[in-house]
């Protein structure tokens, strides 16, 4: 697997927002550890559009800081969640990509946390 987080991104970041670094992490974990609940909630009630909601600012804020894998995840269950809405599809193709969401971020979260103390 790629390296979770860009290290040149996360530097250029953290120059640009010096002091306030650690409260965009902090509140970036906060609100992705909520999508990631989101996505899990909407594809338990086969809810397509509540998935591809959640999934979409998940990849896009991902990218934004260089976590280019949790973002790319995220991309494949939002295209995937608005295949089945458009098309009827079911979305049992996602559950697998669950669990890959849920051991990315934990991943990207410890990385994220260290940034912070350093």
């Amino acid at each position: 697997m790629a390296e979770e987080l860009d290290q040149d991104a996360i530097r250029n970041i953290k120059e640009l927002m010096a002091d306030s670094f650690p409260d965009v992490v902090e509140k970036y974990i906060e609100n992705s550890e909520n999508r990631i609940e989101q996505i899990r909630e909407g594809f338990s009630c086969n809810n397509c559009g509540l998935v591809s909601a959640s999934a979409h600012p998940l990849k896009s804020s991902s990218a934004t800081l260089g976590i280019f894998p949790l973002s790319a995840i995220a991309e494949k269950i939002e295209f995937m969640a608005n295949d089945a809405c458009k098309n009827g599809r079911d979305m049992g193709k996602i559950g697998p990509l669950l669990n890959d969401l849920k051991s990315t971020f934990a991943n990207v979260k410890q990385k994220l946390l260290a940034e912070i103390q350093r």
